[in-house]
Order: C-alpha cells, then sequence, then structure tokens
C-alpha cells in the first residue's frame, strides 16, 4: 500500500506541467527527539514516542533507531505508540495522523484523522482490543477498524455520558470487556462490544475524582489523578490507595505484572513509586532529568522520558542516559554547510549544532534568545540575539561576541547595553549586513566588511526614521530594511560604502502595492531584483519605477511569509507559517510542499538557506531542519550535463518536459540532426518536445545544446518518441 501522503504527492505533482515538478525531490530531516510524551514496551523494543518522531530503543545494548517522516512517519509530532502483536506499530500525532508501522520490513502507511467539518484533533494514547484501534483523542474515543479497507474509522464517540460534548480523553485502557477512558471530568466506562455507545446512555461516568491523567491493569485498574493514585472498585468508585496529595502522570507494569509502577510530582519533585513494595526509588542522576520526568515503561529494567533531557534507563535507582542523536532543539533559527561540509544548525535557545561525518556535537554559545543566523563564505557562523548582540565563531571554533562596547551595534533605549540584532544577510562582495532592532540612537543597519574588519552604519543622519526594523537585504549598489508597519526603507548606497555622500533613501509600503506594510522577509536574486515577503504576501520590487510587483503563492501554502531564498537556477523559494512555496525564474506554475503533500518536517519555517555547492534547500523550521536535493546538481560531477529522460516520450496529452541537470541557468537551442533549428527555450523551462510553431515533432534524434550563464557550452543527443 502507498503511503496516503506519497498518494497526495503523486497526484499533486501531476497537475503541473511545469518542468521543475519532475525533479527528483529527495528528503533528509534532523530533529530533536529529547522531549519524550510516552514510552511503550513492545516487540522486545522500547519505543518513546517524543516531538520530533519515534525512537526505538534496544534495551539487550541501548542501540536506537529512529523515524521521522523522511522515513515515512506521517508526523513528527507524536504522542504515543501501540502495539498489534509484535509485528505492528501504530503512532498517533497532536495533528490526528495516525502511522503504522511493519516493524520488521520498516515500512509505513497512515491516515489522517480529523473532526467535523475537518478539524485538526490530537491522537493522545491507544490500545488494541480485537480487530480494533480504540484511540483517546482531543474529541472523545475513536474506534479504528484494523481489518476494513486496511484501516478506517467505525465510530467516533463524542458523548461520554454526562461529561460534556467532545470532551478530551487523555488515556484509555480495555479490560473485563469493559472500555475505561479517563479525562479531566472523571472516568468514563463502556461496555466495548455495545454496538450502541454513540448513544451518551451506554456509558457510566464517575467524577467523583476529576483532573485524571492514566491508566493501568496491574491486579485490577489504577487510576492516576492530580491527587494521587486510585483502583477502580465496583460500583464503580475509584478509592484512594496511595500517594495523596501527588499528581500521577503515568503507570506501567512490570515484565509478568509482577508490579505497578507509578511516576508522581510531588510539589515540584517527581519521582518513581513501586507500588506493591510500597517504596519510592530513591533515584539519582542527572538533576533535570530527575526534575522533568514524562513517562515510564519497563522493559528488563524501568526507563523514563523526559521533557528536554531524553530517555534514560534506571540503574541501581540512577538514572543513565541514552544517546539519542540530532541537533540540540527543534526551534531553529538558522544556519549553513561549511565548504568542508560540516552542517551547523542553530536554534532559538541559544545553542549551536553542528553534524560531522554523521556524528552531532552540540554547544551552548549564549543564554540569550537567538534569532537569525547564517555560516559565511569564509566558514563563519554568525549568530544574532536578542539582547546579547552578535557571535561569530570561527572555523578554529573561536568565538568573538560583538556588543554595544566593541562594535557599531548599540543597544535599545530600555538599556544601552542591550543589542538586539534581529536579521542578518551576506551581499554579493561578501558583507555582512545587520538589522537592528528599536536601537537608540535610531540606527537600524550596520555593516561588517570582513576583508578588512572595518564596520559602517547608517542612521538618521542618512534620512531613516524611527522604526521596528525585522529583516535586511543587501544587493549590488543597493540594501534594504523591512520595518515593521512601514513596508521597506530601500538604500541606494553607490560605489562605495563607506562614503555617505552619494547615499539615497526611500520609504516604500503600501501606495506602492506592496501587499502588507509588515514586512517579514527579503531577499535579491541572481539578477539583482529585490523581493520583499509580508504577512499578507509576496512582491518583487522594480526599484526603476520604485513600485511592487505583487506575486502569486499556491493555495496550499498560506501567505504569511516567513523565509526567502534563491537558488542557482534563480528560482525563489519561500518559507511561510503553513509551508513551502517555489517560484520558477521566468515565470510559469508554482509547486507547494506541506506536511500534508511532502516529507517537510514542519509548516512553520523560520529560515531558508539554499547551499549552491551541494544543489541544496536547508528548511529550517519550529519542529526541526529538513534539507530538500531536487537534482539541479549531478551526484556525480564526471556525468557532466545531461538531459532526461532519454529517450524523451511525447504525443498527445503529454505534460513531460526534458530537464538539464545544470546548476546554472542556461539557453537552450535544440536542432535536428540536420542542424535546423527546433526550438528555443532555458534551462529552467526544460524542452516539451514541441517545435516553435508548438507542435509535437516526429520521432527521431536530435541535438540539445546550452550556454550556461557562466559562458561555458554543452551540448548532446536524445531519442524522442512520438507515441
Amino acid at each position: 500500500m502507498i503511503p496516503g501522503k506519497l498518494i497526495t504527492f503523486i497526484l499533486a505533482l501531476s497537475l503541473f506541467s511545469v518542468p521543475l515538478a519532475a525533479q527528483q525531490f529527495d528528503w533528509k530531516n534532523y530533529t530533536n527527539k529529547e522531549t519524550v510524551t510516552s514510552l511503550a514496551s513492545f516487540a522486545g523494543y522500547v519505543w518513546a514516542a517524543t516531538t520530533g518522531g519515534v525512537v526505538r530503543l534496544d534495551p539487550d545494548n541501548d542501540s536506537v533507531l529512529t523515524y521521522m517522516n523522511s522515513d515515512g512517519l506521517g508526523s513528527t509530532l507524536i504522542n504515543f505508540a501501540a502495539p498489534l502483536g509484535d509485528s505492528i506499530a501504530y503512532f498517533g500525532s497532536t495533528g490526528g495522523v495516525l502511522s503504522r508501522l511493519r516493524i520488521k520490513t520498516g515500512e509505513f502507511t497512515f491516515a489522517k484523522l480529523q473532526g467535523r467539518e475537518g478539524t485538526t484533533i490530537s491522537l493522545n494514547s491507544a490500545v488494541v482490543a480485537g480487530d480494533f484501534l480504540w484511540i483517546a483523542s482531543s474529541v472523545g474515543i475513536i474506534k479504528y477498524d484494523l481489518i476494513r479497507h486496511g484501516g478506517e474509522v467505525k465510530e467516533t464517540y463524542r458523548n461520554l455520558g454526562d461529561f460534556p460534548a467532545e470532551t478530551a480523553v487523555r488515556d484509555l485502557v480495555v479490560s473485563g470487556g469493559r472500555i475505561i477512558a479517563v479525562t479531566a471530568a472523571g472516568l468514563a466506562i463502556a461496555d466495548a462490544a455495545s454496538e450502541f455507545l454513540l448513544d451518551p446512555n451506554e456509558w457510566t461516568t464517575v467524577s467523583a475524582v476529576v483532573n485524571l491523567n492514566c491508566v493501568a491493569v496491574y491486579d485490577d485498574v489504577y487510576v492516576g489523578a492530580n491527587t494521587g493514585l486510585y483502583q477502580l472498585l465496583p460500583g464503580p468508585v475509584l478509592q484512594s490507595v496511595g500517594l495523596a496529595n501527588a499528581a500521577v502522570l503515568d503507570l506501567t507494569t512490570a515484565s509478568g505484572n509482577t508490579e505497578l509502577f507509578a511516576l508522581f510530582n510531588r510539589s515540584g519533585s517527581r519521582g518513581i513509586l513501586a507500588y506493591t513494595a510500597d517504596q519510592e526509588l530513591p533515584l539519582t542522576g542527572n538533576a533535570d532529568a530527575l526534575k522533568n520526568m514524562t513517562g515510564l515503561t519497563s522493559n528488563r529494567g524501568l526507563f523514563v522520558g523526559t521533557s528536554g533531557s531524553g530517555i534514560y534507563g534506571i540503574t541501581n535507582n540512577e538514572l543513565q542516559s541514552i544517546e539519542v542523536p540530532g541537533p540540540a532543539a527543534n526551534d531553529l533559527v538558522g544556519g549553513g554547510y561549511s565548504s568542508a561540509g560540516l552542517l551547523h544548525v542553530i536554534a532559538r535557545d541559544g545553542t549551536l549544532s553542528t553534524l560531522s561525518d554523521g556524528d552531532w556535537k552540540r554547544q551552548s554559545i549564549t543564554t540569550k534568545e537567538q534569532l537569525a543566523g547564517i555560516v559565511d563564505r569564509d566558514d563563519n557562523v554568525w549568530i544574532c540575539t536578542f539582547g546579547g548582540g552578535v557571535y561569530r565563531l570561527n572555523a578554529a571554533n573561536e568565538l568573538a561576541n560583538f556588543t554595544y562596547s566593541n562594535s557599531p551595534l548599540i543597544g535599545i533605549q530600555q538599556d544601552a547595553t542591550a543589542s538586539v540584532v534581529n536579521g542578518i544577510y551576506q551581499d554579493p562582495a561578501g558583507r555582512i549586513w545587520f538589522s537592528l532592532f528599536q536601537a537608540n540612537p535610531h540606527r537600524p543597519m550596520v555593516v561588517f566588511d570582513p576583508s578588512d574588519s572595518a564596520w559602517t552604519w547608517f542612521d538618521a543622519a542618512d534620512g531613516f526614521v524611527v522604526g521596528n526594523n525585522q529583516v535586511i537585504a543587501a544587493g549590488v549598489g543597493t540594501a534594504v530594511v523591512g520595518v515593521d508597519d512601514q513596508g521597506i526603507a530601500f538604500l541606494r548606497f553607490g560605489s562605495d560604502l563607506f562614503n555617505h555622500v552619494d547615499d539615497q533613501l526611500g520609504y516604500f509600503s503600501r501606495s506602492r502595492r506592496l501587499p502588507s506594510a509588515i514586512v517579514t522577509a527579503l531577499t535579491y536574486d541572481r539578477d539583482n531584483r529585490l523581493w520583499v515577503g509580508t504577512n499578507q504576501g509576496l512582491a518583487r520590487f522594480d526599484d526603476d519605477i520604485e513600485f511592487f510587483i505583487p506575486a502569486s503563492l499556491p493555495a496550499e501554502v498560506n501567505s504569511e511569509i516567513t523565509a526567502l531564498a534563491v537558488d542557482s537556477r534563480n528560482n525563489l523559494w519561500v518559507g511561510t507559517t503553513g509551508g513551502l512555496a517555489l517560484l520558477p525564474d521566468g515565470g510559469g506554475d508554482t509547486l507547494a510542499f506541506t506536511t500534508a503533500n511532502s516529507e517537510l518536517v514542519s509548516d512553520q519555517i523560520e529560515s531558508l538557506v539554499y547551499d549552491e555547492p551541494s544543489g541544496r534547500l536547508l528548511i529550517f523550521t519550529r519542529n526541526g531542519l529538513s534539507i530538500l536535493d531536487y537534482s539541479l546538481v549531478d551526484g556525480d560531477a564526471s556525468s557532466g550535463v545531461v538531459a532526461y529522460p532519454n529517450p524523451f516520450r511525447i504525443g498527445d496529452g503529454s505534460l513531460a518536459h526534458l530537464q538539464f541537470r545544470l546548476d546554472q541557468r542556461g539557453d537552450v537551442r535544440i536542432f535536428t540532426v540536420a542542424g535546423d533549428l527546433v526550438r528555443l527555450t532555458d534551462v529552467n523551462t526544460g524542452w516539451d518536445g514541441r517545435n516553435a510553431a508548438g507542435e509535437f515533432v516526429a520521432s527521431g534524434v536530435y541535438i540539445w545544446e546550452i550556454k550556461a550563464e557562466d559562458g561555458s557550452r554543452h551540448h548532446g543527443k536524445v531519442f524522442v518518441v512520438r507515441r
């Protein structure tokens, strides 16, 4: 069975005649998996559901295997793992995606479960009983048929007795033929075999104890609540059996059902109770882990998950960390590749993670919030912060900090020592431009020239007015800063950046057709054209007439733009709060990539970086990093420039295009073998198999010739088959 996401993506591509739609889109994702939402044990493994995907741990040797959406998992925001025997695992997400894994083969399929009118729901927990997966969700209980059509929703029980409609269910079990669900309103119980569970009267509710968190079956049914541990007795009633005045967060049983363990929080201190032994384990180890335990399971020993510190095994009551590879955090603001192939990832929480030869190295840069960052052409990592100025880490791992005291990066009015730098851009000459937020006195633009370590800046003396500067970009002879609610400040700085005498400055906003005065992203393309992203759409600035030309985005993404990047063919990539868009150079249909139709790790995009040497697009998001390789360059440089597919099949109804694997723009001419010109086109557009009159050519051998942007020429043959 083809995963639903793959089906959607294939259908989406078939709608486009754009040649880029025929490109090969290969994804690689990296996430942090140290925020564990739950743990489970089955099939001989410990399974961790995390906010960065799934971790499978072999307790015999602590080896780990991770799953993300680039591996076929339907989502990376996972709430639970549930087994169907030892061969199938189900994973539920906060976005309603239910994934199924065949454990031996690693094959995934998934389905998107939704609420009424397509609303997003959360899948919180699940258990298999018979032919059904019972799912605790944000709108009640979902009865999922595992057999029919390979899996489908049979019914959704939104009315559980006298609880409010669509009361969220946090956890559930099936025991003694009963479905037992825990909610913030209390306990809901029904006969699992009943055919009338849509009727609220089929459900019995127990509301004497509220704010229930978890449920487990030991020698009886036990429930964890914010007020302690309870046993379910006939009546039904909940009887307190321990941990009074402590919040019980999770329950698990030891192998062979010989013990019940309860994870609890008492006055901010977390611990584990062995219920039958009536003993609180004297845990030692990492202090942050001990304070932030979120779940536990048993598999030849106890394991705990934490919020932010990862997974730990417990040996002799001591927490032992289990390393799971990945960056230090998931909320990412920038980064890039060095010339040596090191991947640097900058996170909002003050950390920098570097991937080298498959190993992640993490380091803490600052306690300040990191707002933006790049890797420059000299392999320096630049990091902009809120209140801490700018950090520069060179290739020798030497860290420098530029602040109000040693650079023109002055502080804000409220605190002259707090330099808030929220934008960074490297121009074609290699200079680094910074935007300052609310600098006092007003100074929106600061520039550093690495060639001689010289600084310059632009302020009120250059015509700038007070505003909340957000982003910055610089091209050949011009630079621009985006101002919150004022559009753009466009600077022509002439031939000498450090001589401001002939500079010209203008402010341009909605009166010049900018979609919104709130500018959120800026970039220059390879033709030195300025692209401006706003919270309500995209436009190109024509500096000859000083007007904006709005550009359309595909319907699958929203118009709240967060990032812009240009690739080696001058295609524009647009990051939004609702996915990624591609606008081909020269016009034509656009493409959209979202978590629903691709392996993009998150729709909340923060930053985009195109790495020209590798031909990869780095997509920094609120939930990890996606790297998109879309085959603008060949994996084997010795193969040269090639045209594909070859043979090239055309005919009535065909949307196919002949593609050219070249990492830059270029003009293309198609000839017959007799030397007659058939068609003029370009690398981005490709060839649709038609002549200048718009008619399909006859079958046979044709010659293609490319004059690339750098002046190089390439040619080859293609065999055309007309159907």
